[in-house]
């Protein structure tokens, strides 16, 4: 057995030995339009192949002619013990006779020249061309792109860019030598949310800059012995990292820089294949410059050193995705390990999956690992493009709603948040986690009889609390819409948002909060099917600009609630109102309530079936055969019923809205309007915050003006036994008014008290008295109705424990 062992080790010893000889390892590199770059071709894609002793950078070209190109390109040379290192150049497999001859080490662009200095050119033919850089292993040759032009004056890359970051370096060195810096001993800093996640599982930081900090790939072969040195003459403290680039969680190696500011790396290679050879600054949103020696082989003096990384220490148990989007450049990410420093074990540059979403220059490392994650580093790509911003998401789940939308790729679907049955798609839309919204419903203080389109279009621009972010159609496309609302046949089913609805961050392109399902990143159209249909309405954002010019915040409920800005109303039954339900549900039968609950549980768990709980739309729960049958048993016991289903919603129960509705609200609407216009005249709380009321609290609400319902009185009003206070009675005659009304109310003791007369929307006309005290017994006012137009009004009468409100008509 030991011996059959030791031979199956020798047999993948020399296996992995050879891996990679002869083979072409694609760098996914793509080039929109080198035109963009002042060339005259396009070039497709740029690969490395290993060739024996022998490494090839190979552009492949598309040439719009035959015809003979100036050439020059943007490469990292080395400095070796006999000079600049140079290149070969092979054209469609043909070696030149002039080769790529650099004057420093590092960046810098290099023209095609004979050994004159002069300018050459080299022949292309019209359609795909190959252009080689050749090295001899283990040299990979760095080159970022390349030019090609007819032109002899356009041929000069510009290194502007790369000076101007080089020398912005210098500065920041120069100002660390008159003012050192007292650093933290800290390998990154401290999460810095940028933009809330509620209620989401996973961390972001928005809007970062990352820089350019330098990293070198070579070839080595399986029992090499290689070191690497760093050596930062300011001693700028900074970390070495060399990996396998294909197996960097099984091969990979880190440094930290001494006192002195040197760092090295000596390791035996194991693994025949491409290495990462990288250094980055220990300190966060600091930059230095730093000389590399490899193998005592090449040199590399004053490397570009920078770090953007993020410290967030997690196991991981599952499947995790790390990614940069909403870019401005060209991220690369590097994922490390929970050791000190840190060492890399995964990276990616340009990220392409298996879904349908463009992820372009973004990077994304979805992996399971095995093991602990310490952080997520940011650079960027290339050292000609130096600086860029992104967004940076770290620990994201794989979200599993594909089954309900068909369109969903799985390697698209990214969990942001967990499946709750809290808040659904457009409360999510508004900022909101803390209640389900559905504006059409009757419920909902947004809805507009026979409009639902009109019903979105109030909850998206109304104050729905203090500092919301507001949203229009007018003026609104697919280009500037940050809100999509999605139709079926005519219906409204979903809503979706993109950043920067809210202040939320909502991942790289949009997110939805399907039903009671989880939260997901998505492609823009990625839902469209026979759920939800497609994007049929667009919301852009309303600028939030204050009357003194100021930008108003834009924060979330819970924030706005954390800030004191908002409550939500207080809906919990009063010793009374309990007393009373329990009362009347006393009177109901054992069999009935037994009967109720059996019917009501069966009803309840078709919530969780996907043909169901993927809907934001409350009316989809009392489509199913269970609620139908429901129905029908309620219906056949009457009012006496009604009790039962107050204590399921005061449960907190939210779907009991619809047999509230289906059983009661046809000859019950006055009270629920009796609850939207008390709204209306009550938008505060006593200090001063906005009382958020979602479509619960007003079924809530109305579910307890339906408990104390007296038919015994002629039409349907609101029985006393309701306020058990100190106001009796509020009664205005004559009704309608001509000219002067009179205010009639009854009240146990001495209140102060505050009478108000408001216009239908709830807005102030005329104040009465203002928390005056008035006597116990019956208090008649006077109120002059010249100044006032025909119309609606209300009148509203307050003290500290109690609101009574009237309507009343003026007809002059």
């Amino acid at each position: 057995m030991k011996t059959k062992s030791l031979l199956l080790t020798i047999i993948m010893i020399l296996i992995l030995s050879l891996v990679g000889f002869g083979q072409d390892i694609s760098e996914k590199k793509y080039f929109d339009n080198n035109k963009e770059l002042g060339g005259d071709v396009i070039i497709k894609n740029s690969k490395v192949k290993i060739d024996g002793d022998y490494i090839y950078r190979i552009f492949e070209i598309e040439s719009p002619e035959d015809g003979n190109f100036y050439l020059s390109a943007w490469l990292m040379a080395a400095k070796t013990n006999k000079g600049y290192l140079n290149y070969d150049l092979q054209v469609n497999n043909e070696k030149q006779k002039d080769k790529i001859r650099p004057t420093k080490s590092n960046w810098q662009t290099v023209e095609l020249k004979n050994e004159e200095l002069k300018l050459e050119t080299i022949k292309l033919k019209k359609g795909t061309n190959n252009i080689s850089f050749v090295a001899l292993a283990p040299e990979i040759p760095e080159v970022e792109f390349i030019r090609l032009t007819k032109s002899k004056d356009k041929v000069i890359i510009s290194d502007e860019k790369y000076k101007n970051f080089i020398n912005s370096i210098k500065e920041e060195i120069k100002e660390r030598e008159n003012n050192p810096v007292i650093w933290t001993d800290d390998d990154s800093s401290k999460n810095k949310i940028v933009l809330p996640n509620p209620e989401g599982n996973y961390y972001n930081h928005i809007d970062e800059t990352f820089k350019y900090t330098t990293y070198k790939s070579f070839y080595f072969s399986s029992g090499q012995q290689v070191f690497f040195t760093t050596y930062a003459s300011d001693k700028y403290k900074h970390v070495l990292e060399v990996f396998s680039k294909y197996h960097p969680d099984s091969y990979t190696w880190s440094d930290l820089s001494n006192s002195n500011g040197l760092a090295s790396v000596n390791v035996r290679i194991n693994y025949t294949g491409t290495y990462y050879v990288r250094i980055r600054s220990y300190y966060q949103n600091s930059s230095g410059l730093v000389d590399l020696n490899v193998n005592g082989q090449y040199y590399y003096n004053d490397c570009a050193v920078s770090g953007n990384g993020f410290r967030n220490a997690h196991e991981t148990p599952e499947n995790y995705n790390y990614f940069t989007c909403k870019l401005t450049g060209d991220s690369r990410l590097w994922i490390s390990d929970d050791t000190w420093p840190g060492k890399i074990i995964a990276q990616n540059d340009d990220y392409y999956g298996s879904g349908d979403f463009n992820w372009g220059w973004s990077s994304r490392v979805k992996k399971d690992f095995s093991v602990r994650i310490g952080a997520a580093l940011i650079s960027s790509y290339g050292s000609w493009n130096p600086t860029g911003k992104c967004d940076l998401y770290i620990k994201c789940k794989n979200s599993n709603i594909m089954s309900y939308f068909p369109n969903l790729k799985a390697d698209d679907a990214i969990q942001s948040a967990p499946a709750s049955g809290v808040y659904n798609c457009i409360s999510w839309s508004g900022g909101i986690t803390g209640y389900w919204e559905w504006p059409p419903s009757y419920y909902s203080n947004y809805y507009v009889p026979g409009n639902p389109l009109a019903s979105f279009d109030n909850f998206y621009y109304d104050i729905r609390y203090p500092g919301a972010m507001r949203f229009t159609r007018s003026g609104a496309t697919s280009s500037n819409s940050i809100v999509d609302l999605w139709a079926l046949n005519g219906s409204y089913t979903h809503g979706s948002v993109t950043k920067s609805g809210n202040n939320n961050p909502h991942g790289y392109d949009w997110e939805s909060k399907p039903g009671s399902l989880m939260r997901t990143f998505h492609p823009r159209n990625a839902l469209n099917g026979n759920s939800y249909g497609s994007v049929n309405k667009y919301y852009r954002k309303i600028s939030q600009i204050s009357p003194h010019g100021d930008i108003l915040r834009n924060i979330t409920l819970n924030e706005a609630i954390l800030e004191g800005l908002a409550v939500m109303d207080d809906v919990s039954f009063t010793s009374n109102e309990l007393d009373k339900l329990n009362s009347k549900i006393n009177e109901i039968s054992f069999d009935t309530k037994n009967e109720f609950n059996n019917k009501y549980e069966k009803w309840k768990e078709t919530w969780i079936k996907p043909e169901i709980s993927q809907y934001s739309d409350p009316k989809k729960y009392a489509e199913s055969d269970e609620y139908k049958l429901f129905i029908k048993f309620c219906k056949s016991k009457g009012e006496k019923i009604w009790p039962l289903l107050i204590e399921k919603l005061d449960e907190g129960t939210f779907f009991v809205i619809n047999p509230l509705e289906d059983l009661t609200l046809k000859e019950n609407m006055d009270l629920l309007d009796e609850v939207k216009n008390e709204n209306k005249l009550n938008k505060n709380n006593i200090n001063g915050a906005y009382i958020v009321r979602s479509p619960y609290i007003n079924a809530m609400k109305y579910a307890k003006k339906l408990l104390f319902v007296n038919k015994e009185k002629s039409g349907t009003s609101i029985n006393n036994e309701m306020f058990n206070e100190n106001i009796t009675s509020l009664e205005i005659y004559p009704n309608p008014v001509t000219s002067e009304a009179i205010v009639t109310f009854n009240m146990k003791n001495v209140t102060n008290v505050s009478l108000t007369v408001c216009d239908i929307t709830g807005r102030s006309i005329i104040k009465i008295y203002q928390d005056n005290r008035l006597k116990a017994g019956q208090n008649n006012i006077s109120i002059n109705t010249f100044n006032l137009e025909n119309g609606i009004y209300i009148v509203k009468l307050s003290s500290a424990t109690q609101t009574i409100t009237k309507k009343f008509i003026v007809n002059k």
